[in-house]
């Protein structure tokens, strides 16, 4: 792990606008803090007043947003459409030096919102409004097509093939599509939720690392056996894994050499939403950096300590990420 504030430094100014392209689909991640009325409804169970809502682009999007305050240059390639969430989260993206390019021949009516109602600083109901919506045939023959034009026209140094199950990808779109990016961009990264056989699909078309949770890995092995043995086989098929284990830390398995495990940075979460998003970003940013994979996944580990430490799913920047690290240095928690 980076412990010093000028290597940290270092990295961050060694990866400072580097190329990324980051596909998939995105969505919105939308925080509602509520209050309890003093007089209820006849016959309403529960009773909530809302008093403030956050709202941040997520799935595939706060991928980049990561990137981007750390200083690189991201490009999103997703599905959109006319829709008011859409257009809010591409115009902040945008914003914040985000270029998003549309999958051609693949308009969503809007992007999925998932919302989570907070009550005395508890999480108390999730909407989950995200909907799979297949791609079709010819949207996935688009997608590949302008994955190509993109990455063989923009310089890129990285990309990440994000499948949040969705319907954009699914192990049959996403063996094509990491092929065609690695044939224009040197490192090629994945990260699944919920389509877990895209996993295996990523590493035997070659991505180079591989971010799944210990949940994530016994699933794609069919629901039981051991998740070191399931990154083991990833490793074999010559994709490097960052398996996250919750507040045991991580686990890096490579093809190469033994595991490396790293303690979680915080073990009393606020709330854990984004934070994998944040690691994999992270370590990206780190490996540009030219930091070895421990050290690079041991920043991502401090950025997703970040995300953990409050509501929100929130991009986090450079003097987040240090303040955080100053805090672990001094013996001092960060919690929000």
């Amino acid at each position: 792990m980076l412990d010093a504030a000028t290597s940290l430094d270092r990295v961050l100014e060694r990866s400072a606008g580097r190329r990324v392209l980051v596909v998939g689909d995105g969505l919105v991640d939308r925080y509602t803090r509520c209050v309890r009325p003093t007089t209820f409804d006849e016959g309403a169970e529960h009773v909530l007043r809302p008093t403030r809502t956050d709202s941040y682009a997520g799935g595939a999007a706060v991928f980049t947003a990561h990137l981007a305050a750390a200083g690189l240059e991201p490009t999103l390639l997703t599905r959109t459409g006319p829709g008011v969430e859409c257009g809010w989260a591409c115009g902040a993206l945008r914003d914040a030096g985000v270029a998003v390019e549309a999958v051609p021949g693949a308009g969503l009516p809007d992007w999925p919102v998932k919302e989570r109602l907070l009550l005395s600083g508890r999480r108390v109901v999730k909407l989950d409004r995200a909907a799979t919506l297949p791609a079709t045939g010819s949207a996935r023959a688009g997608l590949l097509r302008r994955a190509r034009e993109v990455a063989s026209g923009g310089g890129f140094d990285a990309a990440l093939v994000v499948d949040f199950g969705l319907g954009l990808l699914d192990a049959g779109a996403a063996r094509p599509l990491v092929a065609v990016l690695h044939e224009h961009v040197p490192l090629v990264c994945g990260d699944v939720s919920g389509q877990h056989r895209t996993l295996r699909a990523m590493a035997e078309a070659g991505a180079d690392w591989l971010a799944p949770s210990a949940p994530e890995l016994v699933q794609s092995a069919g629901g039981a056996g051991c998740w070191l043995k399931a990154a083991a086989g990833l490793a074999a098929a010559g994709a490097g894994v960052l398996v996250t284990r919750a507040g045991s830390g991580l686990t890096l398995v490579s093809p190469a050499a033994p595991p490396i495990a790293l303690p979680a940075f915080n073990t009393d979460p606020v709330d854990t939403v984004g934070c994998g998003d944040a690691l994999l970003s992270y370590f990206v940013m780190g490996l540009l950096g030219g930091a070895t994979p421990a050290d690079a996944a041991g920043v991502g580990s401090l950025a997703a300590a970040c995300v953990a430490s409050r509501w929100g799913n929130a991009a986090v920047s450079p003097a987040e990420l240090r303040a955080y690290a100053a805090g672990r240095r001094s013996g001092c928690g960060q919690k929000a």
